[in-house]
């Protein structure tokens, strides 16, 4: 087996190593906590029913004309809407904080990690690039190796590759964090902004 190859299982095997720790630490020191579990469940239940009232007042409004006694009605059904949507965010802003703080300790865990694996491999190449990258990505993949062939990809740049990709699948696979159908608060943000554009724009 070629001298990259073993170096790329290593970094690898420890970069795994290192995730699947941190997944499990924050599992015990968070996510398996009954505040996180039941601020979990209380967002998807909440964000379930606001989806449904949603859905719901949209056909209303398709099917029904802009009677008086009707208007009446769905300003009630709104205001429900609004107080519900409001609680919604509130409790999606808080588990999103709670995930802030495991994120913090897997940060700093893989950062030590970082420092240990770099410093084994400084000024040795893990892989080769298929192509020559750009100038100005040159101090990322070349960083720390002497030389002008720059088809050589320093020890950093396979980390930071490989930490991305192995930590999102070990996430998942593991069925811990945050379920993907509850929407981060920074998507709400992006929505209400394009909102308000539209609403200057008109």
């Amino acid at each position: 087996m070629h001298q990259h190859n073993i170096d790329q299982l290593t970094i690898v095997g420890s970069i795994l190593a290192g995730v699947i720790g941190t997944e499990i630490i924050t599992y015990y020191m968070i996510y398996r906590t009954e505040k996180f579990q039941d601020l979990r469940d209380l967002v998807l239940r909440t964000s379930k029913l606001v989806n449904s009232k949603k859905a719901a007042e949209e056909r209303r409004k398709a099917e029904e004309k802009a009677a008086l006694r009707g208007k009446e009605g769905k300003k009630g059904k709104l205001g429900k809407m609004s107080s519900m949507e409001v609680q919604l965010k509130t409790r999606t802003k808080e588990l999103f904080q709670m995930k802030f703080h495991s994120n913090l300790i897997t940060a700093g865990i893989l950062m030590v990690l970082y420092w240990g694996v770099t410093s084994s491999y400084t000024g040795t190449p893990v892989a080769v690039l298929p192509f020559e990258p750009l100038t100005m990505m040159r101090p990322l993949t070349h960083r720390g190796l002497t030389g002008d062939d720059f088809t050589q990809c320093s020890v950093a740049l396979f980390y930071a590759m490989s930490s991305l990709a192995i930590k999102e699948s070990v996430t998942r696979f593991m069925g811990l964090g945050i379920p993907p159908g509850i929407q981060s608060p920074m998507s709400d943000a992006v929505k209400d902004l394009e909102k308000y554009q539209e609403q200057f724009a008109n």
